[in-house]
């Protein structure tokens, strides 16, 4: 595991001067699970932007694999603690998560983790509630229920810009929400067209239900 103290990760300092940590976990909309549990002495945020640019094999193809099959991989905080038990803190969440990423792991760690069973986190729960994915089949088409809009996920997992913009919704500076669904497989075909040589995965076959939804 490859651990940074870099000037551009953000530092916090608890209520007596201390230095805190993040504990985070990586997962994805495809189920929810976490894959990959790590530590910054920064914020999980400035983190996971790093790591959306990892060396780790591990974590390029998995990144890759999900935003190519139209899932978004994201970042939940699991808990801040004291940076001089950040390691221990971080060894303890990953014995709770079975199938982790992480290259450096105990085969303890591992073993608790697969015989046990892991804990539901709220905010991830709240994530796969708010959203539908690949929405009709169409690969990258997300449905967002609170703002009733639509966005589309690109392969490199950056997001489209849209042509809806409404200051109260969140990235409305560089907005990347569509009022329908036509309206965003149409801008995602035609984004896919700068780039013809790629190989697209095909859209999924679902139900006459699942395609008229939304």
């Amino acid at each position: 595991m490859i651990y940074l103290r870099t000037q551009t990760n953000r530092q916090q300092r608890g209520p007596l001067g201390r230095m805190m940590a993040e504990i985070y976990g990586l997962y994805s909309g495809r189920d929810g699970r976490v894959r990959y549990v790590g530590q910054t002495v920064g914020l999980c945020a400035d983190r996971f932007k790093q790591h959306q640019w990892s060396p780790s094999p591990n974590l390029n193809k998995w990144f890759h694999k999900e935003w190519n099959d139209g899932y978004p991989v994201e970042c939940v905080r699991l808990q801040s603690c004291d940076d001089d038990v950040r390691t221990i803190v971080e060894r303890k969440w990953m014995s709770r998560f079975p199938g982790l990423l992480n290259e450096k792991i105990s085969a303890q760690t591992w073993l608790t983790a697969v015989c046990g069973r892991p804990p539901k986190i709220l905010e991830i729960s709240a994530f796969m509630r708010r959203y539908y994915f690949n929405v009709g089949g169409f690969r990258g088409v997300h449905y967002d229920r609170h703002w009733d809009c639509y966005k589309v996920l690109m392969f490199t997992g950056e997001w489209l810009f849209g042509d809806e913009c409404d200051e109260m919704m969140p990235g409305w500076g560089g907005n990347m929400w569509f009022p329908d669904r036509t309206a965003a497989v149409i801008a995602r075909d035609k984004a896919r067209q700068w780039r013809p040589h790629m190989k697209w995965p095909p859209d999924m076959e679902q139900s006459e239900d699942e395609q008229n939804f939304r």
